[in-house]
């Protein structure tokens, strides 16, 4: 642990503010550790941006401390997923299409993946078909859903019956930018995300060899 600064005595308002002067710099460094203290209530409800850990066993400490460090660590990185479109896998379910078209709205479920509202969906042959305007499960609209889930989902510019069928899997449809940036941070993806990216790639490789590459 890189300590920056360490005194005697309780946690004051200036550790707080000299923390919080890392934050801009480094999140992860704006943390104070607290041994065998007992910080007032208003010193957490000053460090907004800081994270105070106080045990009364030492290495108690150094653990929630390294615990803390390693889930701050996994969030940063979940950051940077978000704006990107994920790998979605779903099928329209037979006998569920309640509405054709403008927009067409079916029932469907998810079987790989996260679908998400805005998200671009293909078909099996990799060609780009719809937008999913809007989902909704158990009568509430929702910004995405995962695997397992079954809901109602609008999808734009298409006719139930024409370019898509009841019955069909559609994917979601990533350009190679958002693949590769997908593929770099694949340590962080669920098993069922990882296998529907390979679906995606298998799928457009089958155009272009080097899609992704």
């Amino acid at each position: 642990i890189n300590v920056k600064k360490a005194s005697i005595g309780n946690i004051s308002k200036k550790d707080i503010a000299d923390a919080q002067s890392n934050y801009e710099r480094d999140p992860l460094s704006a943390v104070i550790l607290g041994f065998n203290i007992k910080p007032s209530d208003e010193i957490f409800t000053l460090s907004k941006n800081v994270k105070v850990i106080v045990n009364d066993v030492i290495y108690r400490l150094i653990e929630n401390y390294e615990q803390w460090l390693m889930l701050a660590q996994k969030e940063q990185e979940y950051k940077k997923l978000e704006g990107i479109t994920k790998p979605c896998k779903f099928v329209i379910l037979e006998g569920y299409v309640f509405r054709q078209n403008n927009p067409a709205v079916v029932g469907c479920e998810i079987l790989l993946g996260t679908a998400q509202s805005g998200m671009k969906v293909m078909n099996a042959q990799g060609e780009v078909l719809s937008e999913i305007k809007a989902l909704e499960a158990e009568k509430k609209t929702v910004h995405e859903a995962e695997s397992g889930k079954t809901l109602a989902i609008s999808l734009s510019k298409i006719t139930i019956g024409r370019q898509v069928k009841e019955g069909d899997t559609l994917y979601s449809a990533l350009n190679e930018e958002e693949f590769k940036k997908i593929k770099d941070l694949k340590d962080l993806l669920k098993s069922d995300e990882k296998q529907c990216l390979k679906e995606i790639a298998d799928i457009m490789r089958k155009k272009n060899p080097l899609w992704g590459v």
